[in-house]
């Protein structure tokens, strides 16, 4: 009695083992830009559009020209949402009077890179994402990105 015990423990920590090799690698993302500050995320794919706030870091599909992958998985934090003012004077961009950030004239490899003029509310079921850092290419680059290509909200691990 006591081998098949251990048997059946055994039998269940290699199924425990197994599971968890599948399904980790799908709940975490990496990375590789430096447009956040954090590099691993825990990828929350089932989530309620109340998720979707101010400060969370999204996954999200961007369909962008300016990029060489159409579309292209990317991790930003939500700097406005719906109902939200944005505007941008100059190369310098708000919420709702709270300074975000300011957008560059050329990329990190010296291209010259158009941005988004923007002065008004955020339409509804759309998001102001911004990246971390100043050389990240985000909605001050491509505007307000539809809450439908967010994937999954990103929690910061590390």
């Amino acid at each position: 009695m006591n081998a098949f015990k251990q048997f059946i423990g055994t039998f269940i920590g290699i199924i425990v083992i197994l599971f968890a090799g599948f399904e980790i690698p799908k709940r975490i993302t990496v990375t590789i830009s430096d447009s956040v500050n954090y590099r691993i995320f825990y990828k929350q794919s089932f989530f309620d559009k109340e998720d979707i706030k101010k400060g969370a870091y999204v996954m999200a599909e961007l369909y962008s020209d300016v990029i060489k992958c159409s579309p292209c998985l990317i991790v930003k934090r939500v700097a406005g949402v719906s109902g939200d003012l944005i505007v941008s004077r100059d190369l310098d961009y708000f919420c709702n009077g709270e300074y975000l950030g300011k957008a560059k004239t050329h990329s990190m490899t010296g291209k010259p890179i158009e941005r988004h003029k923007t002065n008004g509310l955020i339409p509804e079921n759309t998001i102001f994402l911004m990246g971390d850092s100043a050389d990240s290419f985000d909605s001050r680059y491509y505007g307000p990105m539809e809450t439908k290509n967010v994937k999954a909200i990103a929690r910061p691990i590390f």
